[in-house]
């Protein structure tokens, strides 16, 4: 079973991410929505990843002082195709023998929004 990234959108922005011009190319951070299934089938997950720039954490880090950096891509600046084709090369790489497998490999990279879930029965 292998991994597909199906669609790729933010809640933070109204436009597609395709047309999304941030104020500062260099500078910019937004929460990115993977969604993420199985290679041929039509279901899928969602996954969310922040992507920003080293201009942008360094601004934060004035700011804030400290910074948390799970579930981060960095990119250099804000470029659609580089951030869609890294994102989905990487996803494309996990495979196991189901999904909850593959599922929590890609969380090592993004949240998955089932991660940490327990059933009532566990």
């Amino acid at each position: 079973m292998k991994a597909q990234l199906k669609e790729m959108y933010s809640l933070q922005i109204p436009e597609a991410l395709k047309e999304f011009l941030p104020e500062a190319s260099k500078n910019f951070g937004i929460t990115i929505r993977l969604m993420v299934g199985v290679e041929g089938v039509d279901q899928s997950e969602s996954f969310d990843i922040f992507v920003c720039t080293p201009t942008w954490i360094q601004d934060q880090l004035v700011l804030e002082k400290y910074m948390w950096g799970r579930h981060m891509l960095i990119v250099n600046e804000y470029d659609y195709e580089l951030i869609f084709q890294s994102l989905s090369a990487r996803i494309s790489s996990y495979s196991g023998k189901d999904w909850n497998e593959v599922a929590n490999k890609i969380a090592r990279i993004a949240a998955w929004e089932f991660e940490d879930y327990r059933s009532p029965d566990s």
